[in-house]
């Protein structure tokens, strides 16, 4: 809530949803919510001094990670049933990764089970680019190839990086909310079982969502942010969207 002053307030939401910015100038007396692990600013753009007071909680809503539940009467062993993770998932575009998720949206008996998967295939140079899950951590096993991954901590710990180099058999987990990524340094395809605390995670990745949000969060917000010229703010803009 804002006592004093007059705010620009926004937040991105999710690569499922498009990275759409939801933006709003508050003054005084104006409420915004700020939806859980979804990137978000605050800038003062008036003339004055700025007073917030933010509340941090949770809250029981009507649905569960977005998706209601399903008639217990039309459930079915399909509900609870996929097949396909043994097929390869295209490299040959993007940044030569292809994550084929298991998720509530592909197995509707997920929902409410805090639980779900993924198979992730690299092509050799190929990455996952630095990203968050809002709703889960993470724990990965490499059945094929060379990864290197990373995770860096969260200010209280002084944006700490934790590193490591994996191979066939090795497991490494990431813990929730904090920005990640994962690169094949190998020479071969690599292949990787991943495993969530949600049924649906979420994923965030962060150029995405910073630079290319639609619509753009205003670049002079950012060029303050980051302590960046203006015009390579536009640029990168121009890049991500």
């Amino acid at each position: 809530m804002v006592t004093k002053g007059k705010l620009l307030v926004g937040f991105v939401s999710s690569n499922q949803d498009s990275n759409r910015l939801f933006s709003k100038v508050l003054k005084r007396g104006d409420v915004f919510v700020f939806p859980i692990g979804m990137i978000h600013y605050q800038m003062n753009v008036g003339r004055t001094r700025a007073v917030a007071f933010a509340g941090f909680g949770s809250q029981n809503p009507v649905y569960v990670n977005g998706k209601f539940c399903k008639d217990p009467r039309r459930v079915t062993a399909n509900d609870f049933y996929t097949s396909g993770l043994n097929v390869p998932g295209n490299t040959s575009t993007g940044p030569g990764a292809k994550i084929t998720a298991v998720d509530v949206e592909r197995m509707p008996g997920l929902n409410t089970l805090g639980v779900g998967m993924a198979r992730i295939d690299f092509a050799p140079g190929g990455l996952v680019p630095p990203h968050t899950h809002p709703r889960a951590s993470e724990i990965f096993l490499v059945m094929k190839g060379k990864l290197f991954v990373g995770f860096v901590s969260s200010n209280e710990y002084n944006y700490t990086l934790f590193t490591k180099v994996l191979y066939p058999g090795d497991v490494f987990v990431f813990p929730k909310g904090l920005p990640q990524f994962h690169a094949n340094v190998g020479k071969t395809n690599t292949v990787v079982i991943a495993a969530a605390g949600s049924q649906n995670p979420g994923r965030i990745i962060i150029g995405d969502a910073v630079f290319g949000s639609k619509p753009l969060i205003d670049p002079k917000v950012l060029a303050k942010a980051f302590a960046l010229d203006l015009d390579k703010v536009k640029y990168l803009q121009a890049v991500f969207s």
